[in-house]
């Protein structure tokens, strides 16, 4: 096998552990995973909460390349802003796969400190406080 489709299928994995851990959070109809092969590219998976739609770039190689991530996830934002309308979308992160870390709750969510103050206040502004909406009765 070619490394071009060992390196995809490393992906294709990252991403299925990722889609799978956040069915398991949110449910199958929060998360959607994204085709491959359009000219406008809305990201790896897109997941619908209540206080909008989140954009997740999923990553599972040996070196990291932060700025062009972050500036490509930030140009899927802006194109799932362009074409996710009525659907608010809040921002973006970038999920990169830690080395020998199997559990994809542990591994690590990226984005720039204006990213993640939208998110929070989007957040915030959907009434979420401590992982759960306000009102609404903890486990």
């Amino acid at each position: 096998m070619d490394m071009t489709n060992a390196n995809k299928r490393k992906g294709s994995d990252a991403e299925r552990a990722v889609r799978e851990y956040l069915v398991s959070q949110f449910g199958g109809e929060a998360v959607i995973k994204t085709r491959a092969g359009f000219n406008d590219d809305a990201g790896d998976i897109l997941v619908d909460h209540q206080s909008g739609r989140v954009v997740l770039q999923v990553k599972n190689t040996k070196k990291s390349w932060w700025p062009e991530w972050l500036e490509q996830t930030a140009s899927q934002v802006e194109v799932c802003r362009r074409i996710s309308a009525p659907t608010p979308v809040v921002g973006g992160v970038v999920i990169r796969k830690r080395p020998r870390i199997t559990d994809p709750a542990q591994w690590l969510a990226v984005t720039t400190l204006s990213g993640l103050m939208e998110l929070l206040d989007a957040a915030y502004e959907a009434g979420w406080v401590d992982g759960k909406r306000v009102g609404e009765e903890k486990p």
